[in-house]
């Protein structure tokens, strides 16, 4: 996602999230200070909010924000990919952004976030999976609505498999080339055999398919329905608006309604 020009930047709001599931790089406690520019300095607004579900949402009111992010991030990744269906995860990271309970349409957020300035992402690490977007001020609420409906209520249809699939082994094989992935694969041989973090964790149209005793569409309704739970959950709020609105924004989208 691309860094803010603010006192605080995309990336320490997503730094946040990531560091809140306990397994991310930043540490929550000394993220948020006063920051200058051009010698005027400026405070931001924050609360830390749990709700009934056992989400913890973190809220940030910046009054001089030029977009509005948002972020949510659970300590579930790779690791935890059965061995039948080796990148799992990261198919179901792929799979839950492709139509929702109440906005059907693949491409339902994407669209809405292009008319309105902004744009999202998702990633898988052996430890976490995050969601994260930024879009215009104004369109914040609507655009939290569709990626809170998505994670909540995905439709996971069958339809989209090879789509996902095949994007997903697109991903794996764009990433080969880069550094990270090389330094990721010495690691991995040079493990333990027996720890999960040796096997091979991106997905490809090899790992992800029907096997003998195992159904790729089940196994990844099962992994949802077992680990995607709004207890494990944590998330960020940043925008131009008051705290008190973006906890009312927090409590109507991110709460769940039954």
């Amino acid at each position: 996602m691309r860094r803010l020009l603010t006192r605080i930047t995309g990336f320490d709001v997503i730094g946040y999230v990531l560091g809140a599931v306990k397994l991310g790089p930043h540490k929550a406690g000394n993220r948020w200070r006063k920051r200058s520019t051009k010698a005027i300095t400026i405070r931001v607004n924050i609360r830390l909010s749990s709700w009934i579900n056992g989400m913890t949402v973190l809220l940030v009111s910046d009054a001089l924000a030029p977009k509005s992010l948002a972020a949510l991030a659970l300590p579930v990744g790779s690791l935890e990919d059965p061995n039948s269906q080796l990148g799992l995860a990261h198919y179901l990271e792929h799979m839950v952004l492709m139509g929702s309970k109440r906005y059907p349409e693949p491409e339902n957020l994407s669209e809405f976030l292009k008319k309105h300035g902004g744009s999202h992402n998702a990633s898988t690490a052996s430890y976490r999976t995050a969601y994260y977007l930024e879009v215009e001020n104004d369109a914040l609420e609507p655009a939290v609505d569709r990626m809170a409906d998505a994670i909540a209520e995905p439709i996971l249809d069958p339809g989209n498999a090879d789509r996902e699939r095949n994007a997903v082994n697109a991903e794996l094989t764009m990433a080969r080339s880069r550094d990270g992935m090389r330094m990721a694969q010495v690691g991995a041989e040079t493990l333990n055999p027996a720890h999960p973090s040796a096997r091979f964790s991106g997905g490809n149209l090899e790992t992800l398919q029907d096997k003998p005793g195992s159904k790729l569409h089940e196994e990844l309704v099962g992994f949802y329905q077992r680990y995607y739970s709004a207890n494990l959950m944590k998330g960020v709020l940043y925008s131009n608006q008051s705290l008190p609105e973006l906890r009312a924004l927090a409590v109507k989208n991110l709460r769940p309604h039954s």
